[in-house]
């Protein structure tokens, strides 16, 4: 699957060719499939409590798997980073972000997560939410794996903005399907799904189901 940003993005990745290339992840999606260096210390490294390393090392992953590279603004903000990573720790714990392969058993970050179950998927999608605007979010990485593939339609800023006003007037849960998909690695035509692509569309119109 073709990586939307150099470090694939925190999450969250859609399935087909043009959404794969658009959506790779997270992300939440690349998914996920390169694993972030650390180039920090360990916090702790005691065995009994990881709590200090994981909230380092996760906002540092988080930070880093969405950070497109120069020219372009990385789609998480530092603060954000931290935010998420410090709800990540409170829907999961460490044990449980161990668990699912995000953090390695010395509490350092290694990837975002694919192939979930479901109920996990919602606690991922629910830390970014809380966090930052997802269908801001959803959208960006979307324009990162755009810009990869079709520079121009990538930094079509008019496109783009109409392509917000068309996903701020979608189904309410067109961003939120299309992320938590991508970590659970199910693929889901369903209506809000359609209608993010379809939003996508305004900026890309190769996009695709």
């Amino acid at each position: 699957m073709p990586h939307a940003v150099r470090r694939s993005p925190a999450v969250f990745a859609a399935r087909s060719v043009a959404l794969a290339a658009a959506l790779a992840t997270l992300v939440v999606s690349g998914c996920g499939a390169e694993e972030a260096e650390s180039n920090g210390p360990i916090v702790n490294p005691s065995k009994f409590d990881l709590t200090p390393t994981a909230r380092v090392e996760l906002a540092r992953g988080v930070y880093k798997n969405n950070d497109p590279g120069a020219p372009f603004d990385p789609l998480v903000s530092e603060k954000e980073s931290q935010c998420i990573a410090d709800a990540l720790l409170e829907k999961f714990d460490v044990e449980g972000l161990i668990e699912i392969s995000v953090l390695s058993n010395t509490g350092v970050y290694r990837a975002a997560p694919m192939g979930i179950p479901e109920e996990q998927a919602t606690l991922w999608v629910d830390s970014f939410e809380g966090c930052l605007d997802l269908k801001a979010y959803a959208l960006g990485v979307a324009r990162a794996g755009v810009r990869e593939i079709a520079p121009e339609a990538g930094n079509d800023q008019p496109a783009w903005d109409k392509a917000r006003d068309c996903l701020d007037t979608a189904a309410p849960q067109a961003a939120r399907g299309v992320l938590q998909q991508s970590v659970t690695g199910k693929e889901t035509k369903d209506a809000p799904t359609q209608a993010f692509v379809d939003c996508v569309k305004v900026a890309y119109p190769d996009a695709t189901l």
